[in-house]
């Protein structure tokens, strides 16, 4: 019935409540959440429309600031409105770590994803949970600015992303590199241009090439690289007995 609505209601609720969701992820989040959910069925989907507000947002211990997230279906134009964002606010300067904007259409066969995903001097250090295994150590800022366009199954991403002061330890070799530099995305490929990735002795390898892609599968990777006296392992038997 479409007629029928979920509504739920939250004032300062703790998020660290819904830290179970996230704990499969070794991640966990706080704040504190206010505003309104509606869930509507709409030609038998749900939907969820949402006007919230969140103070002192933090992710994996990396603070956000405050978040506003503002979801509205138009049933005239069958589009959901999505404008989601978080302000942080830091000795008197302000920027966005992330933001969420534009418009999806649920009913549409294809191309039904209009967004913009943008960041601003996020700290890669949230994501060192998630790629622990790998990564044992992520520090840096990322700053992107992407454009989602397609469909969920088949998603179009072109756009930009700059990797600041960026250092990541590798665990199977046991090595650590940093990255300043900017990589552009298309919707069919990652595109490296000259990037320089320098070890942790001062050395540098310089890396092109592009790594393709067909709607975020069937990973393909032509890249040269050409390193300077380049560290490319460094454990002993212990570590790796290889």
């Amino acid at each position: 019935d479409s007629t029928k609505t979920l509504q739920a209601l939250f004032e300062n609720v703790d998020l660290g409540h819904f830290n179970f969701l996230l704990s499969p992820y070794n991640s966990y989040m706080g704040g504190k959440l206010s505003g309104e959910v509606v869930v509507r069925n709409i030609r038998g989907k749900p939907f969820l429309e949402s006007r919230l507000r969140a103070n002192e947002i933090n992710l994996n211990g990396t603070p956000l600031g405050q978040l506003r997230m503002d979801n509205k279906y138009s049933a005239s134009e069958e589009k959901l409105t999505i404008d989601a964002e978080a302000l942080y606010t830091h000795k008197n300067a302000s920027y966005r770590p992330i933001a969420l904007k534009g418009s999806y259409f649920p009913f549409r066969k294809e191309n039904n994803m209009d967004l913009r995903l943008t960041s601003e001097n996020f700290s890669l250090t949230t994501f060192e949970p998630l790629a622990r295994s790998v990564f044992p150590m992520l520090r840096g800022f990322i700053t992107a600015s992407l454009q989602l366009r397609g469909s969920p199954a088949r998603p179009e991403i072109s756009g930009r992303v700059k990797l600041t002061r960026a250092e990541f330890r590798v665990a199977f070799i046991n090595t650590s590199y940093s990255i300043t530099d900017e990589i552009n995305i298309t919707p069919t490929a990652f595109i490296i241009n000259n990037l320089a990735i320098n070890d942790s002795l001062g050395n540098k390898a310089i890396c092109s090439g592009r790594i393709s892609h067909t709607w975020l599968r069937d990973f393909n990777f032509d890249l040269k690289i050409k390193p300077e006296k380049f560290l490319l392992f460094n454990n002993d038997p212990l570590q790796n007995p290889l």
